[in-house]
């Protein structure tokens, strides 16, 4: 949906407040006092640059450092570099008869299925959260049972409702997650 202008003045201001709050913290921290004004130039991931460039056309355009995206019905080009390198150039148009000889990706020959699961049958997906543990037989307090939340998920989970589940069936949860709930 279109922004009303009331809201791009908001965003905006959002934008512009950053600088007045990076020069408050690295005023104010002492963690940055403590570094003696290397507290940026001792950490890389906060020393990215953005550019956000809004396309009016439909043209194709040469991105350094960048790419194209369509959100919210406004083509934009964001563009990524080290901060204290020097800004890429902004996005040009390409002249038709160049494009001609460009290997876009719509000429491209569709990949290739990677691995095994390009000719594996869709499996079903079983919510963990929906099956119930063995309350009356977890492991004691202090127990080890395993490095792996699988191993894990087999030792609370009821053998007898493992081994009911579909063969092309799997048990499906934040594999990433510290924490992970079942139905009780």
């Amino acid at each position: 949906r279109p922004l009303r202008s009331s809201q791009l003045e908001y965003a905006s201001l959002d934008a512009a407040v950053l600088p007045t709050l990076l020069r408050v913290m690295m005023t104010q921290s002492p963690t940055a006092n403590e570094e003696n004004g290397t507290f940026l130039m001792t950490r890389d991931h906060l020393q990215q640059s953005f550019r956000f460039t809004v396309l009016d056309d439909d043209a194709v355009y040469r991105t350094a450092m960048g790419g194209i995206k369509t959100s919210i019905g406004l083509r934009v080009v964001r563009q990524m570099w080290g901060s204290f390198k020097n800004a890429p150039i902004l996005p040009e148009a390409i002249p038709l008869q160049d494009q001609q000889n460009l290997d876009l990706k719509s000429r491209q020959k569709p990949k290739e299925p990677k691995g095994k699961r390009g000719s594996r049958a869709k499996r079903n997906a079983i919510d963990l959260n929906v099956l119930t543990g063995d309350l009356q037989n977890l492991p004691k307090a202090g127990e080890v049972l395993d490095y792996t939340k699988e191993s894990c998920i087999e030792r609370v989970i009821q053998n007898q409702v493992l081994e009911s589940l579909p063969e092309e069936s799997y048990l499906r949860y934040n594999r990433r997650g510290g924490v992970i709930g079942i139905e009780n």
